[in-house]
């Protein structure tokens, strides 16, 4: 399908080239203009205006992805074809009515969501320490200062509309949705960045109170009103009533992954902020970077049960040694720690042996089999030998850009134009089974799980014994965790809040595949959880699911829960794993073995 810029050139956009969709419209790549991409509107009358797009001209290209060249069907507009859900065809060119979209700049697939950096897990796989977080912040301030001088109100200064790389460079996103002189803020935001102090409104004011959210989620692990409050269970009543989680209130229970700020300077901002209502620009300089309360010493390594559990310490952890990644299948896993790979047998119930303690810098993925060891070295792919140590694979190096994803034996990689599948355990020579398929790689969320956008539908991928298997998404997803044939889906969802009737939330869902469909269930969360699965038979099968000091059992039907064990070891992001040995339990700080007694 040909579209016409503005400037008078033409433009393919085709189904097969999606990027990504969001409740607005879709992402698509442009094969003549490979460095920009479009996003074509669904519906016609939730399109951007020209003024709206000048106004948002002054923004700066550093840290926005902002509207460029406004796209129009082609001339002789009756013998225009919409893009797949798009109800605006038939329309001659012309008008602001029949705008389907804008080009802007493609943002490079190492830029991640802002909320990643939220995960205490995900900080110590990818080394992002404090110092990187203040420099993330003091760019995301830059930008909410230059929107401002423009008079112009971001609103939905959210984590999933903040988007981060490696050097601490961040982009925004969801520019058009932006207040400016031509237009107002529709007022869709997630709940977790809205001041209901202050009845909800989208102001200078309010970008500055989700700034303050954001920096404090980042810095503590936790967001602001999150925990357990016994009379006021919603952000909003917390809000309202002012008990942040860091206020001393005998009805409060605070998530154990919580790391007060103990710099003065920082904590008074936020006292501020969540005490005492203000509102203003926080002070991010690097001078000041907020040192968090000293950290408890490591575990002594001794067996220390609960009455329903036996827990074992797995690993003595040298001084400033941190768990960074994990992973089990079947009888064999590894832990990966900054300075070493810990290669573990787990076939034996109630027991789990170390097979290789290896050198590790840090920067390198380690994968399973269910025989073999691997590891991701820059390009390079290695699988471990007893005798000889990491021995280089011949058949397959890793390109520039690419991204993948385990499952089980089978690793997933996506390359530009490519999806491979690398058997890890059929290893002949040292060369590796693979599989390739042609596939548009801009197309595919690598973060949690592996999810494809293409011809205007989503798919997730699972394993299904000897290969991936996709699944078509009937309520789009953000990112999901697969674990076997069920899951954790992150979707956003409308609130029934008679205050806001555009209120919005991102929920984590459980959701199975049966018959190749996905059921997404209303049993939630609190996050993307990495969680243990056991199956019982082809279908159903067993989750352990980590909590506060507690280890949750759920049958995979509906995901009720069972039992409720006691695990003081536990926390809302710890990692586990369903091993023969028994439950691995995964902390930055420590790893455990879990069996009932």
């Amino acid at each position: 399908m040909k579209l016409l810029l503005e400037n008078g050139k033409e433009i393919t956009i085709d189904d097969q080239n999606e990027i990504a969709r969001g409740g607005e419209g879709r992402i698509m790549s442009i094969p003549e203009m490979p460095d920009k991409v479009a996003k074509i509107f669904l519906l016609p009358d939730k399109t951007i205006t020209r003024m709206q797009k000048d106004a948002l001209s002054v923004l700066d290209a550093h840290f926005f992805v902002k509207p460029e060249l406004l796209i129009y069907p082609p001339k002789g507009g009756m013998n225009y074809v919409a893009p797949s859900g798009w109800a605006g065809a038939g329309k001659q060119a012309g008008s602001t009515q029949d705008i389907v979209g804008y080009t802007m700049q493609w943002l490079p697939l190492n830029f991640i969501p802002l909320a990643s950096l939220f995960n205490k897990p995900y900080c110590a796989k990818h080394r992002v320490d404090t110092t990187f977080k203040i420099r993330v912040l003091e760019n995301m301030q830059r930008a909410m200062q230059m929107a401002h001088q423009q008079q112009i109100v971001i609103g939905d200064f959210s984590g999933l509309n903040t988007m981060v790389n490696p050097q601490a460079d961040i982009k925004l996103i969801d520019v058009d949705s932006y207040q400016t002189s031509a237009q107002v803020h529709s007022h869709y935001l997630l709940d977790d960045i809205r001041d209901y102090l202050y009845q909800g409104r989208v102001s200078i004011h309010s970008d500055y109170f989700a700034f303050s959210v954001l920096a404090f989620n980042m810095l503590t692990f936790t967001h602001p009103f999150k925990g357990i409050h016994q009379s006021f269970q919603t952000l909003a009543e917390r809000m309202i009533h002012k008990i942040p989680i860091f206020k001393k209130d005998p009805l409060l229970t605070v998530p154990k992954v919580y790391e007060p700020i103990s710099q003065a300077i920082w904590q008074a901002q936020f006292e501020d902020f969540y005490l005492e209502g203000k509102r203003y620009s926080l002070s991010t300089s690097l001078s000041q970077v907020p040192a968090q309360a000293a950290a408890p010493p490591p575990p002594i390594l001794q067996v220390s049960d609960s009455q329903e559990l036996t827990i074992k310490p797995l690993l003595d952890l040298k001084p400033e040694e941190e768990i960074i990644d994990a992973q089990f299948n079947g009888g064999i896993g590894f832990i990966s720690t900054t300075q070493r790979h810990f290669f573990l047998n787990t076939a034996n119930n109630g027991f789990v042996q170390q097979i290789a303690a290896l050198p590790s810098n840090g920067q390198e993925y380690c994968f399973v089999g269910q025989e073999r060891l691997l590891k991701k070295d820059g390009e390079q792919l290695l699988a471990y030998d007893q005798q000889m140590g990491f021995v280089p694979i011949q058949n397959f190096s890793f390109k520039t850009g690419s991204r993948f994803m385990p499952f089980g034996a089978i690793l997933a990689v996506v390359e530009e134009n490519f999806l491979k599948y690398l058997q890890l355990d059929q290893i002949i020579q040292n060369n590796l089974a693979t599989s390739q398929t042609q596939v548009h790689g801009k197309g595919f969320i690598v973060r949690d799980g592996l999810v494809q956008n293409v011809g205007g539908k989503q798919y997730i991928f699972y394993n299904s014994g000897k290969t991936l298997t996709t699944v078509a998404v009937r309520d789009m997803v953000y990112d999901v965790k697969v674990v076997g044939n069920c899951g954790i889906a992150a979707v956003r969802k409308r609130i029934q809040n008679k205050a806001a009737e555009q209120e919005m939330s991102l929920e984590y869902r459980f959701f199975n595949i049966q018959n190749m469909e996905m059921g997404l269930s209303s049993v939630a969360v609190s996050a993307l959880k990495t969680f243990g699965y056991r199956p019982i038979d082809a279908q159903h099968g067993l989750i352990f699911e980590a909590c506060d000091d507690v280890l949750n059992i759920r049958r995979s039907q509906d995901f009720a829960v069972l039992q409720s064990l006691a695990c003081k070891v536990l926390n809302e992001q710890s990692l586990v794993y369903s091993t023969p040995a028994g439950i691995v339990a995964v902390n930055p700080d420590a790893a455990y073995l879990l069996n009932k007694r």
